[in-house]
């Protein structure tokens, strides 16, 4: 029996190695092809990405490459059956929302079929005229045409600034659309839907141009060998121009700070750093090599097996072509861009010219603060750290302790303002909507109390009080284009109002501006005496500039040059002066103007510059003096303190006191001269930038400067106007036709007992993932019937719930039984329902309702021979047969995403109750109904040790399968945590009470358990072959507790049956990284708990476990 078992495990581990291959190129490519990429991490609640917003804060360096998504959006909650393979390709692999309310529609064009919902009607026509622009540049530039059309996706389902591409035989790109956080997210003139669509298709080009004759085989040989920088480099150079946020500013950072290398693994931001390095790369490439030589490399193939296989190698593509190596080209490269940004920088201001020192707080990446109007507050929302990757909104003490307090946790959007009377805070927020969509919105919080939601589903931020602080002032997506409005605070929607008036929170609102259609706001701030708010437009027609309204009056003055790409306006504490941040010398720089002194043209010739830093500096605040207790101790530009009673004499003539303060006050900015983070600095808001020559650009020699501005033959424009006559053909969107096959890979089976055979995977699907297809199988020449496997996997997301429809034959379901590991195979079909609910407002929970139907056969006999339990073992003999049953349940947990989460936790809870009825209908040979309740919390205590508590309690009336028995285990069941909610790969409803090493069986369990865990190791710093590792590892002390018994409510004395027992010990955890799969696995030391201390039934233990329930 062992040997068989050993050959089970074998064959099923090589049945799987191939598909787990191709998954991971599936998987793998929309991230290599989409604009931004959210990190994943660790744990159980690690793969639902709490954190595409740190994209915000990690390019926020103090610029800013995206404003994304932070939200944990249940992609735990997989939408498939656990032993199917997973292929989420469509919107829901980023939300974990099906969106049945969305009614598609599809437009057909020469080269593409576009698909949107039918509300959006009328971005056809956009998507049409940009995508057939792009297709007529792009088969020019790249030499590639397709013989079939190219599927477009557009949804507004998420606020999510993102888009990605599938590079299959049939490539398509989904986007998200109608966005205006582009406003404060990108730079330049071009729209979202004009850069996104030809960026994306931009990759679906580059993939049909490196394209193998071998399909998915080639295309895993050619993968590898494209250059992260180049596959991103190439969308950027032919689709868009050099830009400030989408290259430039993270670039001469890093080449300042020297660190220019994104693979060093020494920075949160080295992603930003590839996009901008390609971007950089190719622009200097093309510039002096030229751009006929693109095509030609990627055209190059490399002949295989006599001239039948022909694959892309990039790096032998390039040598080949160019005459140089790839690798003394990356160098040629780093050295102009050294030469270009250092005569730059010694051209402009650095950062000790701000004669002030950075504020020093916690974390990483500051985003949004501010101080209280009284100065003895400052407000910041920051990253926590690399390890626990979500923000952090803390209010500090402006004194000498800067003692916090933390206000929010998750994935913050827009600014933070303070009310006038510095009671509380308003701010945005990345959270779940209706019908579970991802959108920004509103919330206040006290800095003595718990956040409040203004806003529901308003698609809002970037709210600011009005001077008596009964309002707010704030922007809204309203379907793409951004307007102002303002809430009464105080005020409750009264019978007979207007539905118009109302917001959903039910205060009453109040429309400010009426701007229409492809124009966005970004940042606001309300003036602080009069009813007047500055904003940054983003024009329909590119121009970014500062506006300013009266919203009493309804005037409207535009302040600002439209193509210097001003933005983040700040009034000065007395309300005479704007300062702003442009972006007109490629990084952040300050201006301040008088708005009031002149309109128009006027206004702009009174702007002074405040700053011009290499690296930039972003204004946030501007304080009176004495309105920063804690005020920065002042320098002369030379990083000389200065004496009480010095003064130094500015470009403006005024002088700066260096025991009150500055007289025009602080400007509070962010700013950074590294990638490794960012500074918060006040500095002297009387202070002008000492370089005459600015505003104009800096001088440098033209073949230092061509590759910023060199341009692909066939440039696609920015400004591309719908085109109704490219529609050919409208129709209702057809998802069953729309069903794409992906891969179908054959593999030889050999083994010893069984023979050989030949096996296939074979995946299928559609682009919205409306209908997914996966079959796993392999059939025995040997012996077909008894030792071929068949998982064939179809699941449905046209409906809330998703629907998991699966066939099966030898499928195994496997626990240890007394001394040995018993495998079953199962013969049937289930259907798993599953529906996510947002029962909790944090960006952390995850809830879901879940229920599965099952109709199999459960074949015990194949790897168990009758002899291998025990004499006397309360357990009888594992038995085969029919089952028919019913699981229905629901899940609610909460866990914030840590590194490690996968040994070490620092918080989190969770509940699960499920119930399980099993009939003898359709031939069931069992009949009971088993009650489960699971539920585990995660307690701080010093430091990061922390007490996990985990409590279970089952019941059951009825008799199930002998090896489906409910009570003590004599070893650990097994666990890598839940693949799906509620449904178990394992056979689970037993515990064990560590210290006892006998079964024990009933229809009733009480199980808890106490956890003291302790770090312990960073890391044991082993590694096999690369392939085998021992990471971090922990010390915890436990203490088990336990009763089974039979029939009766509560648990009796033992001479009624009652089994109670008492563990307790130590275990050393460690992560075992199997092949880059992080694995939980414990050594330990028990006893019963009477015999604790003494040399009595001592237990060393081995376990494989998961660090939480579920």
């Amino acid at each position: 029996m062992k040997a068989r078992t050993r050959y089970l495990l074998l064959t099923t581990k090589s049945v799987f190695l191939v598909p787990v291959l191709i998954l991971l190129f599936i998987l793998a490519a929309p991230m290599a092809s989409s604009l931004f990429l959210a990190p994943s991490f660790e744990g159980a609640s690690a793969v639902t990405a709490q954190n595409m917003a740190n994209e915000r804060r990690l390019a926020d360096n103090p610029f800013q490459e995206s404003r994304s998504h932070s939200l944990q959006h249940d992609q735990s909650h997989s939408q498939h059956h656990p032993l199917a393979p997973k292929v989420p390709l469509g919107f829901s692999m980023f939300n974990g929302r099906n969106h049945p309310e969305l009614d598609w529609q599809t437009a057909e064009t020469e080269h593409f079929l576009i698909q949107y919902p039918k509300h959006l009607e009328g971005i056809e026509l956009q998507a049409a005229s940009i995508a057939e622009a792009t297709y007529e540049a792009l088969s020019a530039n790249l030499g590639v045409t397709f013989d079939y059309k190219i599927r477009i996706y557009l949804s507004d389902e998420d606020e999510i600034v993102n888009g990605y591409a599938m590079p299959f035989w049939k490539s398509y790109t989904n986007i998200w659309v109608a966005l205006n956080d582009v406003a404060e997210g990108w730079s330049g003139p071009e729209k979202w839907l004009r850069t996104v669509l030809a960026h994306e298709l931009a990759h679906i080009f580059h993939f049909e141009a490196v394209k193998s004759n071998v399909g998915l085989l080639g295309t895993l040989l050619t993968a590898p060998a494209l250059p992260a920088p180049w596959t991103e480099g190439i969308a950027q150079y032919q689709t868009e121009p050099w830009h400030a946020l989408r290259g430039d500013a993270i670039l001469r950072t890093s080449i300042y700070d020297g660190a220019p290398d994104f693979r060093d693994g020494r920075s949160m931001q080295n992603r930003g750093l590839m996009y901008a390095s390609g971007n950089a790369q190719l622009r200097y490439f093309a510039s002096v090599y030229g751009d006929s030589l693109l095509p030609k490399i990627l055209s190059h193939r490399k002949e295989l097996f006599g001239g039948r296989m022909k694959v892309h190698n990039f790096e032998e593509a390039f040598e080949e072509v160019t005459g140089t190596s790839f690798a003394d080209f990356e160098e040629e490269w780093r050295r102009h861009m050294s030469i270009y940004y250092y005569t730059l920088a010694g051209q402009m201001e650095r950062s000790d010219s701000l004669a002030s020192d950075p504020l020093e707080l916690p974390g990483l990446f500051k985003g949004e603060a501010a101080f209280s109007p009284d100065g003895s507050q400052l407000a910041a929302i920051y990253l926590v750290s690399g390890a626990k990757p979500y923000e952090r909104l803390s209010v500090f003490r402006n004194d000498s302790t800067m003692a916090e307090t933390v206000l929010d946790e998750g994935a913050f959007t827009g600014q933070l303002k303070w009310h006038p009377d510095g009671s509380e805070l308003v701010y945005g927020r990345s959270t779940r909507g209706e019908n579970g969509s991802i959108v920004n919105d509103l919330y206040r919080v006290r800095v003595d109390g718990k956040p409040e939601r203004l806003t529901h589903s308003r698609r809002a931020k970037n709210a600011d009080y009005t001077p008596d602080g009964q309002s707010i002032v704030y922007v809204v997506n309203e379907n793409g284009t951004g307007n102002l409005f303002s809430m009464n605070l105080s005020d409750r929607l009264k019978s007979g109002r207007s539905d118009s008036d109302r917001s959903d929170s039910g205060r009453s609102e109040t429309r400010i501006t009426s701007y229409e259609g492809d124009s966005q706001i970004g940042a606001i701030d309300v003036h602080p005496t009069r009813p007047v708010v500055a904003y940054a437009l983003f024009a329909k027609d590119g121009a970014r500039q500062i506006s300013v309204r009266n919203w009493e009056t309804g005037e409207t003055i535009m302040l600002t040059d439209g193509m210097l790409d001003d933005r983040n306006p700040v009034w000065s504490p007395d309300g005479q002066q704007l300062l702003y941040t442009s972006l007109r010398d490629d990084v952040p720089n300050l201006f301040v103007i008088h708005p009031f002194e002149g309109t128009g043209s006027d206004a702009i010739s009174d702007e002074e510059r405040v700053t011009a830093l290499f690296t930039g500096a972003s204004a946030l605040q501007w304080v009176w003096a004495d309105s920063s207790s804690h005020q920065p101790e002042q320098k002369n530009g030379q990083g000389e303190e200065l004496g009480e009673v010095q003064n130094v004499e500015t470009d403006a003539g005024k002088g700066v006191s260096g025991t009150d303060g500055p007289a025009d006050g602080w400007i509070l900015v962010r700013r950074s001269d590294s990638k490794m983070d960012n500074e918060l600095q006040l500095i002297d808001a009387s202070r002008r930038a000492s370089v005459s020559s600015y505003p104009e650009r800096a001088l440098l020699p033209d073949e230092y400067t061509r590759w910023t501005t060199h341009r692909p033959p066939n440039v696609i424009a920015p400004v591309i106007a719908p085109d109704p006559s490219l529609i050919q053909a409208r129709r209702p969107y057809d998802s069953f036709q729309q069903i794409s096959h992906i891969a179908t890979v054959p593999f030889p089976v050999y083994d010893e007992e069984i023979g050989a055979g030949v096996g296939v995977f074979t995946a299928f699907s559609e682009p919205l993932s409306k209908h997914m297809i996966t079959g796993l199988g392999y059939v025995s020449f040997q012996d077909p019937g008894e030792n071929s496997l068949l998982l064939l996997n179809y699941t449905n997301n046209q409906l809330r719930p998703s629907l998991n429809f699966s066939l099966y034959h030898n499928s195994f379901t496997s626990r240890l039984y007394e001394d040995e590991f018993l495998v079953t195979t199962n013969s049937g079909l289930s259907v798993l329902g599953l529906l996510p609910r947002d029962w909790i407002d944090s960006p952390f929970g995850a809830g879901s309702l879940f229920s599965r139907l099952r109709f199999d056969y459960t074949d015990s006999d194949r790897f168990w021979e009758r002899d291998d339990l025990p004499p006397f073992s309360p357990l009888g003999d594992p038995q085969s047969g029919w089952q028919t049953d019913l699981t229905l349940g629901f899940q609610l947990k909460k866990q914030k995403p840590y590194a490690f989460n996968v040994i070490h936790p620092l918080d989190g809870w969770g509940v699960e109750p499920k119930l399980t009825l099993a009939t003898k209908a359709l031939g069931g040979e069992t009949e009971y109904l088993r009650a489960d309740l699971k539920a585990y919390t995660i307690l701080p205590f010093l430091g990061n040790s922390r007490f996990y508590l985990y409590g279970r309690a089952l019941a059951q009336s009825g008799t199930a399968f002998n090896q489906d028995y409910i009570g003590f285990s004599r070893y650990d069941e097994i666990t890598f945590g839940e693949l799906v909610p509620g449904i178990d790969l394992f056979y689970r409803d037993t515990e064990r009470v560590r210290g006892f090493r006998e079964v024990a069986t009933g229809n009733r369990m009480l199980f808890s358990t106490v956890e003291y865990r302790l770090p312990f190791l960073p890391s044991l710093e082993t590694q096999i072959l690369g392939l085998v590792g021992f990471g971090r590892t922990t010390l915890s002390a436990f203490l088990d507790v336990g009763a089974v018994w039979s029939d009766d409510l509560l648990p009796d004395d033992a001479a009624d049956g009652t089994v109670t027992r008492a563990g307790a010990g130590f275990e050393l955890k460690n992560v075992l990284n199997l092949f880059g799969v992080p694995i939980l696995h414990s050594i330990g030391y028990a006893q019963p708990f009477e015999d604790f201390g003494t040399e009595r039934n001592q237990e060393i233990y081995y376990r494989v476990r998961a660090t939480v329930a579920f």
